[in-house]
């Protein structure tokens, strides 16, 4: 799965496309899912970002429902927390009791708040899977280049995107390593493998660092990365626009007449 976003970038059928107007695209998804407070707008926009990503990119429906696996607990988590609160008497659907003559209740409303919460969040992240899903980190950085955004900035985001990978790689490298050592046979074993393997981690990167470091220096790096301009589609771009105005019509429709 940790690979699975760089090669769904590179492979997606919308990979050649105006990256100014895709990330517009995906900005306007993302405004409009914050913005949004009806379930029929923000379930609206969750799934354009799953037909734009899904249907038009090309990216594999299981690969891209698993994404949502670890975020969505934390979601959840966040409905159940929004949904439940603490009254001093009995109210609401389902009332459970507490302490010191206290409940946790849940009304119709607090379900509503949390149901507008979830859906909330998931458009959020839907509308940024879109950009990552179907964009490579070099048109980004590129884009951002453009867009005349703090060099510090892009820099930061590309390195630690490409360094994710190679820092993953190694610690998957470890643990095979380790659990054919019997590593993982029982709690105290656990332990001590996993804080050898964070700290083995740790040495790796800083090594890492040091000799890619070693390695600009030596081609006079001046401390600022060049980073290569991508080509843009004029029609393309047009494209996404028409598409934002459409999708941001439907949105204010369904936010003031779908209650």
């Amino acid at each position: 799965m940790k690979y699975f976003i760089e090669y769904a970038a590179y492979t997606s059928k919308l990979k050649n496309k105006d990256t100014r107007g895709k990330a517009l695209f995906a900005l306007i998804l993302l405004l409009c899912g914050i913005l949004g407070n009806n379930i029929f707008s923000l379930s609206f926009i969750f799934l354009v970002s799953i037909y734009f990503t899904v249907i038009k990119s090309g990216t594999p429906i299981i690969k891209y429902i698993k994404m949502y696996i670890s975020p969505a607990l934390f979601i959840f988590m966040g409905i159940i927390a929004v949904s439940a609160n603490i009254y001093s008497e009995r109210t609401g659907i389902i009332c459970l009791p507490f302490f010191a003559d206290k409940f946790i209740c849940t009304t119709e409303s607090s379900i509503h708040r949390g149901i507008l919460t979830g859906l909330r969040a998931f458009s959020c992240i839907s509308s940024m899977y879109f950009l990552i899903l179907t964009t490579d980190i070099y048109s980004i950085t590129a884009l951002f280049t453009k867009l005349k955004f703090p060099q510090i900035i892009t820099e930061l985001m590309f390195l630690i995107y490409r360094f994710i990978f190679v820092l993953t790689e190694r610690r998957d490298a470890i643990i095979i390593s380790q659990k054919s050592r019997l590593g993982y046979e029982n709690f105290k074993l656990s332990i001590k493998s996993l804080a050898m393997m964070f700290s083995s981690v740790f040495i790796i990167s800083m090594t890492k660092v040091s000799k890619i470091y070693d390695s600009l220096e030596s081609r006079c790096f001046d401390g600022k990365f060049i980073f290569s301009d991508t080509k843009y589609n004029k029609k393309d771009f047009i494209y996404f626009i028409l598409v934002s105005i459409i999708v941001l019509t439907i949105f204010i429709f369904m936010e003031v007449n779908l209650k």
